[in-house]
């Protein structure tokens, strides 16, 4: 819709800008350092061991190091985000403390 000029994006919320849409800014160009990126996690159970979770870790790692996900993230305009287990949870942690911030200034929480 935004190619066709049915709407106008006025920005988006990723770190940095797309290639595949570099004239739109972030939200960081405005001055707002909120980012909010699509993301994708895997879960396991309490108590996993820590050799599982080594194990699941160097198959994403190699999986999102692939010519094969470059592919699909390039057709969908996806950034490079691959995190490992530690990385990932605290960037999780991260996106609560900021949105949780967002919805008590927006008066949602309190």
């Amino acid at each position: 819709m935004s190619k066709s000029g049915q709407v106008r994006v006025l920005a988006i919320t990723s770190p940095k800008r797309l290639d595949i849409a570099p004239d739109i800014p972030t939200l960081a160009d405005y001055g707002n350092p909120t980012t909010f990126v699509n993301w994708r996690g895997y879960f396991a159970a309490p108590g996993v061991s820590a050799e599982k979770v080594a194990e699941w870790n160097e198959v994403f790692k190699k999986m999102f190091a692939s010519e094969e996900w470059k592919v699909i993230r390039d057709r969908n305009g996806w950034i490079d985000s691959y995190k490992g287990d530690k990385e990932f949870y605290a960037f999780l942690e991260e996106q609560e403390k900021q949105m949780g911030d967002l919805m008590r200034e927006l008066g949602f929480l309190k």
